[in-house]
């Protein structure tokens, strides 16, 4: 193992970009935060940036691929060259876009950025949704998918064995199970998004140790019990349509997440971890907020995988995306007590240095994809001796507002993610539903067990076959519901 460094946690929080949470936050030496700029508005004067955003937004700027094309280029795709301009932010109708956050608004984030490592030209994978964002991190590769997945709706049996997301050379979670490395994930909502990849629902059923609560994570750090990799994933309150949640999504509030942010932050400072860890706390994408950096359109390596998840996109883009420039700047704040404090790093990052910063500070051989294996790593950032040995405590977050009437039904600009997560909770139900006919198999033969199994919707009582968002709902819960038996019987050591 090269370097101190023993438990690498990262936090995937949602949809904010660089500027709309740390331009305001006075950190010298930042790369391009100008905050006189401006974007045109779709009539009348240009919209100006401001430190004006509320804790929960009126709204949920748009943030697929169409969109984000549009917000870098300021114009639909056409034969001739464009130039990256980061001027459609406000002109499609959302001039909240350039609202952002005042220090006081993000007292957690502020204080970590100033006093640990802020890297200012950390970039989403592509320019598009959550969905393909985080793949990226997972596994250096989206699979081709380029926009959020098609809904329950068009689902029939002959394509359930199309359900998860493949990747050709597998996972970051594949490749430290291959080299003696433990990991696991910790999930706010019933189900994380890291199980929508094909593989990973026979393990969630029946490896209960991967997975766990996000509630137990402080007693697992104060224990010593970390595994070498952590991906921690919010309660996104899916079945809230995020209103409730603390993952940042603007339909929820800002300050929740910032408590998120605040409690593990400061569980593994007070761990006995602490001396051992290196904890990222980055965004999946910007959400569609305005960031002036221009996206790196040059030298971006694309994976070079198969294409394997293109055709589950609700609508692929056309022409279809080469995965040749990267997405729009975001949040990326390193905390260790390895690292030179109140440092900038200018290095260009995107979710693959995780994978690239995992293989390096554990020796994994190799690469998953083109993308990770030329990422930068962030291994080169940590010192030879400690900087911090007891870091100053993190400050409270400002209490989360409530969600009042910004409901799913209330306003209708907000993004719908329920038939994504109605996917994860099929597939599990599936894995579930195998296990339970075959609890002995491991969980490695019991993924090839689903992934050679012929279409069978009858193991799939109660799925939803239409889009009603209602209907989603109620599947979500039941599955959590079978979920949550099922682990209290691993618990108490009963059969399932």
């Amino acid at each position: 193992m090269a370097g101190p460094i023993e438990h690498v946690i990262v936090l995937m929080l949602e949809n904010r970009s660089f500027d709309h949470l740390l331009a305001y936050s006075g950190i010298a030496d930042l790369t391009g935060v100008d905050t006189s700029k401006t974007n045109p508005a779709k009539s009348g004067p240009p919209v100006p940036m401001s430190a004006t955003t509320p804790d929960r937004m009126p709204s949920d700027p748009g943030h697929e691929f169409e969109n984000v094309d549009w917000q870098i280029y300021g114009q639909a795709p056409g034969p001739a060259a464009r130039s990256v301009l980061m001027n459609g932010f406000a002109n499609q109708d959302w001039p909240e876009a350039m609202a952002c956050a005042s220090p006081a608004l993000v007292p957690v984030l502020t204080h970590l950025a100033r006093e640990f490592v802020v890297c200012d030209n950390w970039f989403s994978s592509m320019p598009g949704p959550t969905w393909p964002n985080r793949f990226f991190v997972h596994a250096g590769s989206s699979g081709g998918l380029a926009n959020s997945p098609s809904s329950m709706s068009s689902m029939g049996a002959i394509l359930w064995s199309k359900l998860g997301f493949s990747f050709e050379n597998g996972t970051l979670f594949d490749a430290l199970t291959r080299a003696g490395h433990g990991w696991r994930v910790y999930h706010g909502d019933h189900f994380p998004q890291v199980c929508a990849i094909d593989t990973m629902p026979s393990v969630f059923v029946a490896t209960a140790d991967c997975f766990r609560k996000l509630d137990e994570l402080g007693t697992d750090l104060q224990r010593g019990d970390v595994a070498s990799y952590t991906f921690i994933e919010p309660d996104y309150s899916i079945l809230s349509s995020f209103a409730n949640g603390n993952s940042q999504h603007p339909a929820g509030s800002l300050s929740a997440g910032e408590q998120l942010i605040q409690t593990v932050a400061q569980a593994v400072m007070s761990s006995e971890v602490w001396m051992s860890s290196l904890l990222i706390i980055v965004y999946d994408e910007h959400g569609g907020f305005y960031d002036q950096v221009a996206t790196p359109i040059t030298g971006v390596i694309p994976p070079g995988d198969a294409a394997l998840n293109t055709a589950k996109a609700a609508s692929p883009p056309s022409p279809p995306f080469a995965f040749d420039r990267l997405g729009v700047r975001v949040p990326a704040v390193l905390v260790s007590p390895w690292l030179e404090p109140g440092t900038v790093s200018h290095s260009v990052y995107d979710h693959a240095s995780v994978i690239r910063t995992i293989f390096d500070i554990f020796d994994l051989p190799g690469r998953l994809t083109n993308r990770d294996g030329k990422a930068t790593s962030l291994a080169p950032l940590l010192a030879h001796t400690a900087r911090i040995q007891a870091p100053a405590p993190v400050p409270a977050a400002k209490a989360a507002t409530q969600a009042g009437s910004l409901t799913e039904n209330a306003n209708p600009r907000y993004v719908r993610s329920l038939d994504g997560f109605a996917r994860i909770a099929a597939q599990i139900h599936h894995a579930l539903r195998r296990h339970q006919a075959a609890p002995d198999l491991p969980s490695h033969a019991l993924t090839n067990e689903i992934a050679a199994a012929e279409p069978d919707l009858s193991y799939l009582e109660s799925l939803p076959l239409t889009g009603r968002p209602e209907e989603a709902r109620a599947y979500i819960k039941h599955v959590a519901d079978l979920i949550a038996i099922h682990r209290q019987r691993q618990r108490a050591g009963l059969p399932p």
